[in-house]
């Protein structure tokens, strides 16, 4: 089986083709987006509460250098901020007056991805790589992923035999797991937790429920897994 994995425009790619990949893998860099913040409050003299009122650019619109970002009406005049940058309005302070635009300018620092599944390159794309995995199984979960996940299994069946070695950086897999224990698995930095009942307490943590309570049944304790955003199909892999 071969899962593509989509590169953004500005990345670049760190693998070749035949080349095998693990979690620790470099698949491909990026380079940070340089973002820039104009302080309305001081440049206008505003209230933070009322920018929207000056506003003549939106959260999403791209904006071209000179274009007019905000501007304010006074006696004799009208006073006009203008951009000095190509790029994206991202965000809108409404607390401290500020307008934060996503250049398209580049930083000097590099984000690294690694790869989420271990397997081997088999194309390397214009949009993306291709890697070819060993599917074992493949089972549905309650929602979809809005990122992708993948990284090694834990199945969980006594308490006795979890310690930070065997479940740090793991995907927990239960029936049920109850608060005590939940609190002390992410404090032995586990991944996450795909189990059957819900879990008791809220985490920041990726967390997963089987649609098919049999499922639990068909996953082996030596695979990996893999879910790819927007998708609520787990697949597992030796």
């Amino acid at each position: 089986m071969n899962i593509f994995l989509t590169i953004p425009q500005n990345g670049k790619i760190l693998v070749k083709a035949g080349q095998k990949v693990d979690f620790e893998t470099k698949l491909f860099e990026v380079k940070n987006q340089k973002t820039v913040k104009i302080d309305l409050q001081k440049e206008l003299n505003i209230s933070p509460q009322n920018i929207f009122s000056y506003l003549k650019k939106f959260i999403g619109e791209k904006i071209k250098k000179g274009d007019i970002l905000a501007s304010k009406k006074g006696f004799f005049s009208t006073k006009k901020i203008k951009s000095q940058w190509d790029g994206v309005l991202k965000e809108i302070d409404h607390q401290k007056g500020l307008l934060i635009i996503e250049t398209e300018e580049n930083d000097d620092k590099k984000s690294v991805f690694f790869s989420p599944v271990f397997g081997q390159v088999e194309k390397i794309e214009k949009e993306g790589i291709k890697i070819k995995i060993e599917k074992k199984e493949e089972i549905e979960v309650k929602e979809e992923k809005k990122e992708i996940f993948g990284g090694k299994i834990f199945i969980f069946e006594n308490e006795n035999e979890v310690n930070s070695q065997n479940v740090e950086e793991r995907l927990i897999i239960a029936e049920e797991i109850n608060s005590i224990f939940q609190t002390k698995l992410e404090a032995l930095g586990v991944k996450g937790f795909l189990t059957i009942k819900k879990l008791p307490k809220e985490t920041t943590l990726p967390t997963f429920q089987l649609k098919n309570l049999d499922d639990i049944k068909k996953i082996k304790k030596n695979w990996s897994c893999f879910i790819d955003k927007n998708s609520n199909k787990m697949i597992f892999y030796e």
